[in-house]
């Protein structure tokens, strides 16, 4: 489910980032900015979030019964309004079942301290 939901941000995909997320889903920002599930989506679908690369590596999930933490590393690089990011990052998400469906509830990152490629191998 987390490449369905991946590939729905690199789209994007509004009904497909809908069914990804919980109605109380929370995106936090490497910023410290959160956003929540209305506002979040409706950035990616009008651009002002544009996703242009979201690579993975480093991931490991935990279950709970109908709770999982996925945590890993994600190479980040996006078009924020003509503004360039390229980022890497220490993600967190936490994933819920829902009525048979697998959803987001919350995704946190943090940028590595040193934002290169090593750092993503390196840092835990």
């Amino acid at each position: 489910m987390h490449e369905v939901c991946q590939a729905a941000e690199l789209k994007p995909d509004k009904a497909v980032m809908d069914k990804c997320e919980t109605e109380d889903f929370t995106h936090t920002h490497s910023s410290g900015v959160v956003e929540y599930k209305p506002g979040y989506i409706e950035g990616v679908v009008s651009g002002a979030h544009h996703f242009l690369k979201l690579d993975w590596s480093e991931v490991h999930v935990r279950t709970y019964g109908d709770a999982a933490v996925l945590e890993g590393h994600e190479h980040l690089m996006a078009n924020n309004k003509g503004r360039m990011g390229d980022d890497y990052l220490d993600v967190m998400i936490v994933w819920i079942k829902q009525a048979g469906q697998w959803r987001q509830a919350a995704w946190i990152g943090t940028r590595l301290r040193d934002n290169s490629a090593g750092a993503s191998k390196d840092s835990k």
